[in-house]
């Protein structure tokens, strides 16, 4: 065993070789633990759905799982999850604040379900069969979904690989099992705490989970395989069939590289809020006019390399008539952006800082995030957010909407459509 690498400092970013990150919540009534592991496409050896397969197989030993956008109801008893982006493979528990409930949740999502699974022949089987029933028509996933195509995009993948992946028929245990145990190693890996919770002694928890599994001695990393960086995105319509119900309409606004640095990525956000959140917002204007748009949101998602900001509605109108109209309305507010007063950035700087001081309540979302941000060198997001919230101009606000890539918006849309053009 590697003790050197286990006796880290407090303060040190790693835990037995892995990105190590704690975000402390006062007052927050629940514990989240995510570890994230760059596992997906690009590493399947040529065995399409070898990913896939494998967090199928993780997922069936999540004691309570649930799906990853069900924060809100998860209440104190918590539940355990796992998401495959296409990326990355993430694992997720939440519980309660007490202090057995937390050593319980870490010892089950680091040692039972990522570092030593339970996986056979007959766990084998079972993953496969849901990699290849694998549909895009659970109504809590079409969020996730257009994210996931957008991530596609941006690393080049097959929409079909990501969204409904084929499973190669020489995908076995033993193929699995070795998949497993190449790209599940701490260089590969992030992980993030979150809520209420001693940091020295959850570290210590954690440090102890790891080497009881015998995470540090996994030998040496893998090598890094080359992924070109991307830095526009396709224009025009990319559909994403997942059956009746709402249209939701994912508008994509161009590659931002992570060296942006982190007041460009908070700039970036209180745009996409500016734009969305509440009532004065430009876009949630659109609702009387249109008659039927359910939803507006705004925000950025995190790709390879990057983030890209992104507005998603959801409607009952028809694709064109909205497109339509949003690309108007987009291009009038970036036209007059230089209008917009300090007290504008005030509200919209407080309305996002509300939704930060509910981080806890919006496990694992939250989580997942956070893990994504600490792959790309912005783990120091989650430390600093208010600073760099409250550090944000109005100047710099307008350049972020100036920025937005509205001539030629890639967009996602759910269900049947016709497209802008």
């Amino acid at each position: 065993m590697n003790l050197h690498r286990l006796q880290d400092d407090f303060s040190d970013p790693t835990l037995a070789g892995t990105a190590y990150s704690a975000v402390p919540i006062a007052g927050a009534k629940r514990f989240g633990i995510a570890i994230r592991i760059q596992c997906g496409i690009t590493e399947n050896a040529g065995l399409s759905g070898l990913s896939s397969v494998l967090a199928k197989a993780l997922g069936q030993d999540a004691p309570g799982k649930t799906g990853p956008l069900l924060a809100a109801e998860l209440g104190a008893l918590g539940g355990f999850g796992i998401v495959d982006d296409g990326e990355a493979i993430t694992i997720w528990g939440v519980c309660s604040t007490d202090t057995a409930d937390i050593q319980e949740t870490i010892q089950v999502v680091l040692s039972d379900l990522a570092i030593k699974p339970r996986i056979d022949d007959a766990v084998v089987q079972k993953a496969r069969w849901l990699a290849m029933e694998q549909k895009a028509n659970d109504a809590h996933a079409r969020p996730v979904l257009l994210q996931r195509a957008l991530r596609a995009s941006v690393a080049g993948g097959s929409l079909s690989e990501v969204l409904n992946p084929a499973v190669d028929r020489r995908i076995d245990t033993a193929r699995i099992l070795a998949h497993h145990a190449k790209w599940f190693h701490p260089s590969r890996a992030a992980i993030t705490i979150m809520g209420g919770f001693n940091p020295k002694e959850t570290r210590d928890v954690v440090r102890r989970t790891l080497s009881l599994a015998g995470w540090d001695e996994r030998g040496a990393a893998p090598k890094q395989l080359p992924i070109p960086a991307t830095t526009t995105l396709p224009a025009g319509t990319i559909r994403v069939n997942v059956g009746p119900g709402p249209l939701r309409i994912l508008i994509a606004a161009g590659v931002r590289p992570a060296s942006a640095g982190l007041p460009t990525l908070a700039a970036d956000i209180l745009a996409m809020h500016y734009l969305t959140a509440g009532r004065m917002a430009p876009l949630y204007g659109l609702r009387v006019p249109m008659g039927k748009i359910y939803d507006i949101y705004g925000d950025v998602t995190f790709v390879n390399g990057g983030y890209v900001p992104f507005i998603e509605v959801v409607t009952a109108d028809s694709e064109r008539d909205l497109l339509i109209a949003m690309h108007t309305k987009l291009r009038d507010v970036i036209a007059k952006a230089g209008e917009l007063r300090d007290t504008d950035i005030t509200r919209v700087r407080a309305s996002y800082l509300r939704m930060v001081a509910e981080r806890s309540t919006r496990m694992p979302n939250a989580l997942i995030q956070a893990t994504q941000r600490q792959q790309l060198g912005l783990a120091a997001w989650d430390r600093d957010v208010e600073r760099l919230i409250k550090g944000t101009s109005r100047e710099m606000v307008i350049a972020a909407l100036k920025r937005m890539e509205i001539a030629v918006p890639t967009v996602f849309t759910t269900g049947a459509g016709v497209g802008i053009g």
